[in-house]
């Protein structure tokens, strides 16, 4: 992230990058695309303006660097795939053939991409484009914790790369 670069830290004024281990779960993870940015710039004591959806693509924005952010997380997927937990998979092809309907529910506005690229279809979605500003927790909301875990294990779709770094 550039503006890493030419923007002090809150480090002592030295470059601090991104860490994805680190800093996505703590300030990114279960956020607003905008939250996220917002919390993470915030980690490094960098502030920026909001702007509007409509921010020029390079602009120094909260808004712009979330729209870059999510251009680039699309072209990953894109460029990437994702690879699915094998009991994801496995449950949603018994349920079918038993009459059982299946949906999702993601706050993100990228749940189609990454249910495509995963390989699934369910037959509902209810996420961030059919339900946008109805705050709709994210995975890793901090008040469900607790359930993630719960979750992850019974099969969620995982976003660990299938063969990229």
């Amino acid at each position: 992230m550039a503006i890493l670069r030419t923007h002090p830290s809150a480090e002592g004024g030295r470059y601090v990058p991104f860490a994805l281990r680190e800093d996505y779960p703590a300030y990114v993870d279960g956020r607003s695309r905008l939250d996220g940015v917002r919390t993470f710039l915030a980690s490094r004591g960098i502030t920026l303006p909001e702007d509007g959806p409509d921010a020029a693509p390079h602009a120094l924005t909260v808004a712009a660097l979330g729209d870059r952010k999510e251009h680039y997380f699309l072209d990953y997927i894109r460029t990437c795939g994702i690879t699915a937990y094998p009991s994801t998979i496995a449950l949603l092809e018994s349920l079918r053939p038993a009459g059982t309907r299946t949906a999702v529910v993601s706050a993100s506005r990228n749940c189609a991409a990454i249910v495509k690229a995963a390989g699934a279809a369910p037959e509902a979605r209810a996420d961030g484009v059919h339900y946008p500003g109805t705050h709709l927790a994210g995975c890793c909301d901090r008040t469900t914790s607790g359930s993630r875990a719960k979750i992850r294990r019974t099969g969620t779709w995982s976003t660990r790369p299938t063969g990229c770094r």
